[in-house]
């Protein structure tokens, strides 16, 4: 069964990261891009938003902080991430993800 992965503090991850096709990386994040590799999928940056009873979607203030990765393939990838404020101080995390099936 796919997992639902999260990483909340990728800057202080030593991976390399195993995880298995199908699976979802949820990863605190204002950005990123793959370096390399074609095994991952990138998502997002995204904005936290929620569900109303009503049904109106309300959506935070602020920056997007959440990005997700697929898991399509086998094969090694490298990630780049981008996390803190996007308009003031940013740090740049290089991930290395291997997928298994």
């Amino acid at each position: 069964m796919p997992r639902l992965i999260e990483l909340q503090e990728v800057q202080s991850y030593r991976g390399p990261l195993t995880i298995r096709v199908g699976d979802v990386l949820l990863i605190s994040g204002s950005g990123g891009q793959i370096e390399s590799g074609s095994s991952i999928e990138l998502g997002g940056p995204y904005l936290p938003a929620t569900a109303a009873a009503s049904g109106e979607v309300l959506t935070a203030v602020g920056t997007p902080h959440t990005m997700l990765a697929w898991a399509r393939r086998r094969g090694p990838a490298i990630l780049e991430v981008v996390s803190g404020d996007p308009w003031q101080e940013t740090q740049k995390t290089i991930l290395h993800v291997n997928v298994d099936e």
